[in-house]
């Protein structure tokens, strides 16, 4: 099952319970450049980074391979949403400040993706990539969510992109003149029935569901509702975000 389909059902679910990107993130990179008139957010997916961006750039230009996705994605009149592979886009060549891709990096062809970077970049411009990996909410909960992430799906059902999530992206090439960054996170307040919407967005959920026919958060889903509590109860969700950021050469 490849990324495209993982992530073409169920697309109004990321809008509602995915994470939230903190302010800070595109503050610090929006910083490093000296010019605002487009970026460019790659597997844009509900748009979130898109809107981010729009506070900062003349227009910013969304992608994804989703259309399911994009009709979700929230408009505004200086976004521009196009269903293009991120290896292959109508871009204009030089003319993009800021690439971000956030939480799709590892679906895609590296090379291929990565000369479609230089192809577009403007000068002095940086692309930005970042995910987060596995939340935490308190010890007595987090039990049940490595249960599930390690032992009931574990590589079985993870697909083997995730990999690169688990090592924090340090295992992903990046042919960029890398930066130093601080460190980001994003932090949440989610009760019970919410936590369980943002569970049922990960890919290797769908994946179980699509092999066996069963939801395998069922096979939390008792402890888990014990432990957290009453179910009308907020607790705070943390996830750490793990920042590639690189300066663009056109001679690398």
């Amino acid at each position: 099952m490849d990324y495209i389909q993982h992530f073409a059902s169920q697309s109004a679910n990321y809008l509602h319970f995915r994470p939230t990107y903190p302010q800070a993130l595109f503050s610090y990179l929006v910083s490093l450049i000296k010019t605002h008139d487009t970026a460019w957010d790659c597997a844009t997916g509900n748009g979130q980074a898109a809107v981010a961006l729009s506070h900062y750039f003349k227009q910013v230009i969304a992608t994804d391979i989703n259309p399911a996705q994009l009709t979700v994605a929230p408009k505004k009149n200086n976004i521009h949403y196009y269903a293009w592979p991120a290896e292959k886009t109508q871009i204009a060549a030089h003319t993009i400040n800021l690439i971000t891709i956030a939480q799709a990096l590892h679906w895609l062809n590296f090379k291929r993706f990565y000369n479609e970077v230089k192809r577009v970049a403007a000068p002095n411009s940086i692309i930005a990539a970042w995910c987060y990996s596995l939340c935490t909410i308190n010890p007595t909960i987090d039990i049940y969510i490595k249960k599930l992430y390690f032992q009931i799906l574990g590589e079985t059902y993870l697909p083997k992109e995730v990999k690169h999530i688990y090592n924090q992206y340090t295992s992903i090439p990046f042919p960029f003149t890398k930066q130093l960054t601080p460190q980001f996170f994003i932090e949440k307040e989610i009760n019970l029935s919410q936590f369980i919407g943002y569970l049922q967005t990960w890919s290797a959920i769908k994946e179980y569901q699509m092999r066996l026919q069963k939801n395998p958060i069922d096979l939390i889903l008792n402890d888990l509702t014990k432990a957290w509590g009453d179910a009308n109860q907020s607790h705070r969700i943390t996830w750490p975000i793990h920042l590639l950021v690189g300066y663009i050469s056109h001679n690398s």
